[in-house]
C-alpha cells in the first residue's frame, strides 16, 4: 500500500536545504486563481515502483530541475 501524506515545511525544512528533496513550483498558469501552496512529494527508495509511477516520478523531477 502506498501511502501519502502533507507536511509542514518545518518538517522537511533540512532535507530541502541538503538537497535530498527537490521542492516543485507551480508553473504560471492562465487559470483565474494561481496556485497558493507547494506540495512536497517523497518516496520510498526501496518500494516497488510500476511503469506508472517511473514516468510520474521523472516527470516531477525532470520538472524540478
Amino acid at each position: 500500500m502506498r501511502r501519502t501524506a502533507t507536511l509542514p515545511d518545518y518538517f522537511i525544512a533540512d532535507a530541502v536545504a541538503a538537497g535530498e528533496v527537490a521542492v516543485v513550483r507551480p508553473r504560471p498558469g492562465k487559470g483565474r486563481r494561481g496556485a497558493r501552496n507547494t506540495i512536497h512529494l517523497a518516496w520510498r527508495k526501496g518500494a516497488a515502483q510500476s511503469a506508472r509511477f517511473r514516468a510520474v516520478q521523472a516527470a516531477l523531477l525532470e520538472e524540478a530541475r
